[in-house]
């Protein structure tokens, strides 16, 4: 089944390694003898289930052999806009840190549990989200060493504890390695492989598990201890009855702030407005966003009245975020024409052209559009619309050269032929 999944959803091989050491780990703990732990574990190696994760570790390591092999490992660098992924393009100690800062958001959206968020709920974090680090004396940089710091001494602890008394310390090594590797489920957004996603609350859903393990260790052990002790070290003596109160009070809080939280967001997702209005709440500087915003006001989705004075400043807004986001161009086109703004249309309707991502339908609009206005008798012969169209077209085939350029430096590059192509209709 697991190796089914892997033809359906990439991010199930990272979620592997997680499945086979809590597997191991849950076996573990219901086998474990005190008198023979040692002897457990050779029964657990020699057992068949062993065979199991060793044919699908072979599966996955072949499949990812051959994807390395035919660079389908990382997205394509032309596939990616800074709209969508502002770090995707860093390179060497930049890369490191601020993706070590990125992982961290995701870890502490994992170990919040939906209570403690650094960045807000969002399903879209588009361009500066999250302002780029520049030095090591950016104090965001203190969360990844903070969290990495503490990692490493829970390890040191418990591989000490362990090598001291292992009959008595297995439960505490073994849910340690299970929560290591839930948290390995947050690799596709370490920063080793390039990919479209800068961050996503769907990645974080998979490791929730180790943050459900840990805080239901913490509630264990505070339900079940008779002394607290504060920082100082001054031992308080609390009732176990005033101890499970205080808890279950607690408990009640987190539970109606979390329902309250879910049938909020749950509402948001139900209406597309209420969707994307609640993504600039958290990042007002998603050019993807504003866009999308910019779409619904001029087209009237969703019983929206068109108001195009709207979605020309959402557009713009959008373009003003990022101008290499060009997607923006096909949409100033399509609201100059309701403002009856003909020339600026004209040079955002070529703009939309040499656009890779807008290209097919904005040359559609293009050449219906010149189609018309050059066959028409009453313009056919205005010397000034002929200029108008020559210098557009001649912006098209500029910028058809220089991809024609750009593919013989880049024989590899995955935008290839798309401009030449329609270029050549032209």
């Amino acid at each position: 089944m697991y190796a089914l999944a892997l033809l359906s959803c990439e991010t199930a091989i990272f979620a592997f390694p997680a499945v086979c050491v809590t597997w191991f780990c849950i076996d573990r703990i219901n086998v474990i003898d005190e008198k023979q732990s040692r002897r457990s574990l050779l029964m657990w190696c020699k057992d068949f289930r062993i065979g199991r994760i060793t044919l699908l570790s072979a599966v996955i390591t072949i499949y990812l052999f051959i994807r390395y092999k035919l660079d389908w490992i990382d997205i394509p660098r032309d596939l990616i806009r800074r709209a969508e992924n502002p770090f995707y393009n860093l390179q060497g100690l930049d890369r490191v840190l601020n993706y070590s800062h990125i992982l961290s958001i995701h870890v502490v959206k994992c170990l919040g549990m939906g209570v403690v968020d650094m960045v807000g709920f969002s399903h879209e974090y588009g361009f500066d989200c999250v302002p780029r680090i520049e030095s090591w004396y950016d104090r965001r940089l203190v969360l990844p060493f903070m969290l990495s710091s503490g990692l490493v001494s829970v390890l040191v602890k418990c591989s000490r504890r362990h090598k001291r008394d292992m009959k008595s310390s297995h439960d505490g090594m073994l849910l340690f390695v299970a929560f290591a590797a839930w948290m390995a489920t947050l690799f596709p957004v370490s920063g080793f492989i390039r990919v479209g996603t800068f961050i996503a609350d769907r990645i974080v859903i998979a490791s929730t598990v180790a943050g459900s393990i840990l805080w239901t260790k913490i509630l264990k052990i505070v339900t079940s201890s008779n002394t607290c002790r504060p920082y100082g070290g001054i031992g308080i003596r609390i009732g176990n009855k005033s101890r499970k109160y205080a808890t279950y009070v607690l408990l009640a809080f987190l539970s109606r702030h979390l329902w309250l939280k879910i049938q909020r967001r749950s509402e948001q997702w139900m209406f597309p407005v209420t969707l994307l209005l609640s993504s600039l709440e958290t990042c007002p500087l998603s050019a993807k966003s504003n866009l999308e915003m910019s779409k619904v006001y001029s087209s009237g989705l969703f019983g929206f009245p068109i108001d195009s004075d709207t979605a020309l400043e959402y557009a713009e807004k959008a373009r003003g975020i990022d101008p290499d986001y060009c997607d923006v161009y096909l949409q100033l086109a399509k609201i100059y024409v309701q403002k009856n703004r003909i020339l600026d249309f004209e040079e955002a309707i070529t703009k939309g052209v040499i656009c890779p991502f807008t290209m097919h339908d904005a040359y559609s609009i293009f050449q219906q559009y010149w189609s018309n206005f050059l066959s028409d008798p009453k313009y056919s012969k205005n010397i000034q619309i002929k200029q108008r169209y020559n210098s557009q077209l001649k912006i098209i085939q500029i910028a058809i050269e220089q991809e024609k350029q750009a593919q013989q430096l880049n024989p590899n590059s995955e935008m290839k032929d798309r401009i030449p192509v329609h270029g050549e209709e032209l």
